[in-house]
């Protein structure tokens, strides 16, 4: 018993196919600065900005078809997260110095009652997703139009 199947427009998808990497290559390096941007600008406005040095540490490392933002600072993972209650003891010396109200205090310890997480990198991915998925959709769009011969 023989049977044959025939699907219409074959050749043209192959075609899409192998001509699809080239003229979308210049589109998904634009995508992917376009969105990297945006995820940068709404972290730095997210981070903290006690001292601005978190929101001064946000780092974008961009290549050609992916980025990383990321905050470099060394205490972001505490700020992000939270810390649980802990004791801080002196590293250098014997005694911990620090103001409080205005008065220098010395203590050969502290129990800090820990920090409430302060999750901006994750409001951030909350806030940009929309936006991200809009840029690259445009590019998927064009690719199905390759595709498809359009």
């Amino acid at each position: 018993m023989a049977f044959s199947i025939k699907i219409e427009g074959l050749d043209e998808l192959r075609a899409g196919f192998e001509k699809a990497p080239a003229e979308l290559a210049k589109d998904i390096q634009v995508a992917v600065k376009d969105a990297a941007g945006e995820i940068l600008a709404t972290e730095v406005k997210e981070a903290p900005s006690k001292t601005s040095n978190l929101r001064g540490s946000v780092q974008l490392d961009l290549y050609p078809t992916s980025a990383s933002i990321y905050p470099n600072a060394q205490y972001a993972p505490y700020v992000e997260f939270g810390t649980k209650p802990h004791v801080i003891e002196p590293k250098n010396g014997k005694v911990l110095a620090f103001k409080k109200d205005g008065k220098l205090i010395f203590t050969r310890k502290v129990n800090h009652p820990g920090t409430k997480a302060n999750p901006f990198v994750e409001r951030t991915v909350e806030k940009v997703k929309d936006k991200v998925e809009q840029i690259f959709q445009k590019v998927i769009d064009k690719a199905i139009n390759i595709l498809v011969g359009k």
